[in-house]
């Protein structure tokens, strides 16, 4: 397994630099749109079958 066939932890900055908090993203995921509060993706199964999600951003403190 690569490090590509891993979940993997974004960091969420604005546009000044300021962390936000973080979101994960599961392995063979693409991302289609971010907003200020999701990230929207298709991730793809084991089968190739693509499946539309939602990952909210988890706020920092």
């Amino acid at each position: 397994m690569s490090e590509a066939d891993r979940p993997q932890e974004w960091l969420v900055l604005d546009v000044d630099g300021i962390w936000l908090g973080t979101i994960e993203v599961p392995d063979r995921f693409s991302v289609t749109d971010i907003t200020m509060e999701t990230v929207l993706g298709v991730w793809s199964d084991e089968f190739d079958v693509e499946h539309p999600q939602v990952r909210r951003l988890t706020r920092g403190p």
